[in-house]
């Protein structure tokens, strides 16, 4: 069995990976401080940076 490692192969050919998650995310702890945290992001209007990414990059434009 061979293990192929693909991200070196990626970058011997110039391509570098960059992963942007984004969407909804719940903050469920036991402890109070991270609630807190919780809805303070929640109450925080939210904002998206891309990077600087040329829009030939951007998935799904």
């Amino acid at each position: 069995m061979v293990c192929v490692d693909i991200e070196s192969l990626l970058r011997e050919r110039g391509i570098f990976e960059k992963t942007i998650f984004y969407g909804i995310e719940n903050i469920i702890s036991d402890r109070m401080i991270w609630n807190l945290f919780g809805l303070m992001k929640k109450a925080a209007p939210p904002f998206v940076q891309f990077y600087s990414l040329p829009p030939e990059k951007i998935h799904g434009s």
